[in-house]
Formats: C-alpha cells, sequence, structure tokens
C-alpha cells in the first residue's frame, strides 16, 4: 500500500495530538499545557505564551533526559573498553611469566607500566594494572636477563682457543647457569 503524504492541516493535527503522550506535558494540570486553546491553521498551529511556555519546559526537560541517558551510556562504553584493555594486559602479562620468555615479558611488562587514559568530569585520569606479585614478575626478569647473559657469555668462552686458560671463567657461568636453570624450571 503507497502511503500518501499527509496535507499541512491534518500534519498540525497529527502533531497536537501527540503532544499530550509527552510525559511532561501529560503531567500537567493547567489547560496550557494540554493545548485545549491551540488553534490550527493551514499550515501552522497557533497556540498563546503560555502554551510556548508549557511546550519549552516540557523541551527541556526531554533533551535532559536523552542527554543524562547518552552520557550514561558514553561512560559505560568507555568504562567497558577501559576495563578489556586491563584485562588483555592482564593476561599478556600472565601468559609471558608461564612461557618464561624474555620478549614476551618484556613486552607485557612494557604494557603494565603504560597508563590507560580515561576521562572523569573533564579530567584526565590515568590508569595502570595493579600486579600484586610484581616483585616475583621482576625477580623472574632479571633471571632472564642473567639467563641470557649467561648464555652469550657462554658461547663466546666455547669459541675461544685457549679452552683451558677459560676453563675458570666457563666453570663459574656454568654453575650460574645451573642456579638459574634449577630456578627457572628448566
Amino acid at each position: 500500500a503507497k502511503l500518501e503524504p499527509l496535507d499541512a492541516r491534518a500534519a498540525c493535527e497529527a502533531l497536537l495530538s501527540l503532544l499530550p503522550a509527552i510525559s511532561s506535558l501529560a503531567d500537567a494540570p493547567n489547560k496550557a499545557a494540554r493545548f485545549e486553546d491551540a488553534k490550527i491553521g493551514k499550515t501552522m498551529i497557533f497556540y498563546r505564551p503560555a502554551e510556548n511556555r508549557a511546550l519549552e519546559s516540557a523541551r527541556e526537560t526531554e533533551v535532559e533526559k536523552l542527554t543524562l541517558l547518552s552520557q550514561r551510556c558514553a561512560r559505560a562504553l568507555m568504562a567497558r573498553a577501559l576495563r578489556r584493555k586491563l584485562r588483555e594486559v592482564r593476561e599478556a602479562l600472565e601468559a609471558a611469566v608461564a612461557v618464561k620468555e624474555l620478549e614476551a615479558l618484556q613486552l607485557a611488562l612494557q604494557a603494565v607500566h603504560t597508563p590507560l587514559v580515561g576521562f572523569f568530569k573533564l579530567s584526565k585520569i590515568e590508569y595502570y594494572l595493579h600486579v600484586p606479585n610484581l616483585a616475583e614478575v621482576m625477580a623472574l626478569h632479571d633471571d632472564l636477563v642473567e639467563e641470557r647473559r649467561v648464555a652469550d657469555a657462554l658461547q663466546r668462552e666455547l669459541q675461544a682457543e685457549d679452552l683451558i686458560g677459560a676453563y675458570a671463567r666457563i666453570s663459574a657461568e656454568h654453575k650460574i647457569a645451573v642456579a638459574l636453570a634449577r630456578r627457572l624450571g628448566r
């Protein structure tokens, strides 16, 4: 079925019939808010200043409701996004600790120390992930750095031409490597 456009007078009558459905106008006790004295012309609705005040008051009330709703939705959206980022950082750190790889742990620690930014009442707020076992994580990081240093030192010493002269250094680095392997569970 094809919809026929309303003529201007019918559109004005339809608009006038919808006004009582607006909650801030429906509760008004005075006659002005109910638009009983409004006159419909060919293309316009004519009403007095009292009706205009009621209509403006209703508009302000509805705009305020919609503004508060949109602000609430925007704050909720930002909070969910911030929570998702914090969860991703936490999961990346947990995964890096589980695999005990230096590069992954360094990336995760960098993400932990990078602030996530939010806003409250036009003020910028920086959020950091709280890591309750940060001392253990940093100790693991230090062990992984030391493990890499020992592996590089052993590689250099084993390529030396005088292995007998390098034996003392190789032995010392080997002891450190064994202790690190025990601590890292390797």
